[in-house]
């Protein structure tokens, strides 16, 4: 860019340097409320799901789901992670992997092959039969009480009544799981 406003170079030279510092600015300027605009226009997206399990239909927008969502999330999250035979062990956690936090990965995987290692090598079955769900929505949890049969090879060595918790949070319009354990007391 040349200009040549003054009969001077040097004043020239000053002007240019002006002009080129200004644009660079608005172009800061205007990248960072691109910026900012985007970042408000994600919380804002919102995502409308008609599951089949569901009367109507569930919103997902941001950081926050409908209940009836989590409630058909939990559902799922518990079938995979209590239900399992010796075959089918192994497949129903990798089906459920992809819905733990990043954060929660590497310690959830390890756990959960390794219970899929004892199941497999003692032969055991589980069915948990879920009885009701309470939504505690300010701690992002699921409480999940209900009773647990432990068959170990077609023999009943286990009924009795457990409760589970389910730690979740919704990220970005997707639900993430960031833990799954059985409730103190």
């Amino acid at each position: 860019m040349r200009l040549d406003f003054f009969l001077s170079k040097t004043s020239n030279l000053f002007a240019e340097r002006r002009l080129l510092r200004l644009m660079v600015i608005l172009i800061g300027g205007l990248t960072a409320l691109n910026c900012l605009l985007l970042f408000a226009a994600m919380d804002r997206q919102r995502t409308i799901l008609v599951p089949p399990a569901l009367a109507g239909q569930a919103e997902v927008a941001g950081s926050t789901a409908d209940p009836d969502y989590l409630r058909l999330m939990g559902r799922y999250v518990t079938g995979l992670r209590l239900n399992y035979t010796p075959a089918t062990v192994r497949k129903q956690f990798d089906e459920l992997l992809p819905l733990v936090a990043p954060e929660e990965y590497p310690s959830l995987n390890k756990e959960l092959y390794r219970i899929a290692d004892a199941v497999e090598m003692t032969g055991a079955t589980s069915v948990f039969h879920l009885e009701d769900m309470i939504h505690f929505p300010q701690q992002q949890c699921l409480e999940i009480p209900g009773r647990m049969e432990l068959y170990v090879r077609d023999q009943k060595t286990e009924d009795k009544r457990m409760a589970y918790r389910l730690s979740y949070k919704i990220r970005d319009g997707r639900f993430w799981i960031t833990g799954f354990m059985e409730k103190e007391g």
